[in-house]
């Protein structure tokens, strides 16, 4: 064909080990073809009849193939990953299909997958990360003799197949966790995890607390009219009050005798928008509590945007106690979401954005209302009432006081969440040793495929001859 072996073979890469003698380096793209698909990624039809291959990690499906072959599939963008695939298949253009290959198919996907992170190291773009064909095609592979492919695949699958047992089982107890946590949370809220203490503690009927709620949301509507007007401000906007309370109990057989079920509105003093000003990390105005800063039942300020303006109205601020619920997202998952503002000093002035909402209890444990809103009933209902616009999934104040609660006595909150406390925090230790294990997996993985592209698994044999004779048989076939 013209060309001698000695073209297609490059300079050992620069690496702190050696590779057996009888291995050589060559160019991905004298290897095999690299081509890309051509459709967009929503040609992807739901239950098609063959795999659709996108940038993104999940496989999708179409009707139509235009490959037939065994290929490895690089997404050229995004979540950069690599599959490896035999048979009638489509993929996007964006997608880098590798086929006519020379050598053994699966050596090249677990080489490439391997070397992923080197690859996509100069990745461009300033939204969308991409590569270009040249980084592929001018990609340096190590090239073992055939035989010694096929021995390293094997020894690969038979290791990561270990892994992926051990994998699974440490999913399987991380899926437990949330079935765990909604039965733990379902027993909490029907009286189940208190019933010894009930019998061993006499507590005034959640009737009671009702009608305290009641007048302490009075106490505090005037407690307010007082300030504003010392302050020389207008009197502020009466909080919209519930029908008496009597109205408002709902009957419910399950609860425990002094219980009562009442709605969500009838415990909170207000539900509050959050603030619509613009927000950016250059101003030097008040801080704002965003989506991003809603984490796992608490604020995180590590990453805080600022108002320009640091005067606000008070509405728009959080103090402690109050619990602030995401009520807008295109993904629905974090609609409900929700955490609990504590640990602020007295003279902390924080802002909350719009696509929040402010609760602010009254005579109830914050933290037994930030619990109840986790609990799979409270999200079942918030997820009946949200509504989707063009793609956001919204949740409004007038749904959030809709809502259904089982509501114990004052006391009994405090045992509550001593329990939930003591038990969900057993569980997040257990995620952690969950989290650790898993990471000592993807290094084990990761050690492994390296060490098969070192040689250093074992397996390489001399006496298979020299990878320069595999490429010289396939310069002659072209």
């Amino acid at each position: 064909m013209g060309k001698e072996v000695k073209q297609f073979i490059v300079k050992n890469k620069e690496h702190s080990y050696n590779l057996p003698n009888n291995w050589i380096w060559v160019e991905l793209g004298n290897l095999c073809d690299v081509k890309t698909g051509k459709l967009n990624a929503n040609a992807a039809v739901e239950n098609g009849k063959y795999p659709f291959f996108t940038c993104s990690k999940t496989i999708s499906r179409i009707n139509e193939y235009a490959f037939n072959t065994e290929a490895v599939l690089v997404a050229g963008n995004g979540d950069f990953n690599v599959k490896y695939y035999d048979g009638k298949f489509n993929a996007y253009q964006r997608t880098y299909v590798l086929d006519d290959i020379d050598i053994n198919a699966k050596y090249l996907y677990y080489f490439i997958k391997n070397s992923l992170d080197d690859i996509t190291k100069d990745n461009r773009g300033s939204t969308i990360k991409y590569i270009r064909k040249g980084d592929l095609t001018n990609y340096k592979v190590c090239v073992p003799p055939l035989k010694e492919q096929k021995r390293i695949v094997n020894k690969i699958e038979s290791m990561l197949s270990k892994t992926k047992q051990a994998r699974e089982l440490v999913e399987g107890v991380e899926k437990s966790f949330e079935d765990r946590k909604k039965s733990i949370l379902a027993k909490a809220f029907h009286g189940k995890l208190t019933e010894e203490w009930r019998g061993e503690n006499e507590v005034e009927s959640a009737k009671t607390l009702l009608n305290n709620i009641e007048e302490e949301r009075e106490t505090m509507y005037e407690r307010q009219c007082e300030l504003a007007k010392s302050l020389g401000k207008k009197k502020p906007r009466r909080p919209r009050k519930p029908k008496k309370f009597d109205n408002k109990i709902i009957s419910d057989s399950d609860l425990p005798d002094n219980w009562i079920k009442t709605f969500m509105g009838c415990i909170i003093y207000s539900f509050r928008y959050g603030t619509s000003n613009k927000s950016n990390y250059d101003f030097n105005g008040l801080p704002v509590i965003r989506i991003p800063n809603i984490s796992s039942g608490s604020i995180d300020f590590e990453d805080l945007k600022y108002l320009k303006e640091n005067e606000i109205k008070e509405n728009k601020k959080v103090k402690n106690g109050d619990v602030l619920i995401i009520r807008s997202n295109g993904s629905k998952d974090l609609i409900g979401k929700s955490a609990l503002v504590n640990n602020l000093n007295q003279d902390d002035q924080i802002a909350f954005a719009s696509y929040l909402i402010r609760l602010r209890p009254i005579l109830i444990l914050p933290k037994y209302l930030l619990y109840l809103l986790n609990s799979s009933n409270v999200k079942e209902q918030l997820f009946s009432s949200s509504k989707s616009t063009s793609g956001i999934n919204n949740i409004n104040t007038k749904e959030l006081a809709s809502i259904e609660i089982p509501l114990p006595p004052l006391e009994e909150q405090r045992e509550i969440i001593s329990v939930l406390d003591s038990m969900l925090g057993k569980m997040e230790k257990e995620k952690e040793i969950i989290k650790e294990v898993k990471g000592k997996l993807d290094i084990l993985e990761k050690s492994i495929l390296a060490k098969a592209f070192r040689g250093e698994l074992g397996t390489n044999n001399p006496e298979d001859g020299d990878a320069l004779e595999l490429l010289k048989e396939v310069l002659s076939e072209e």
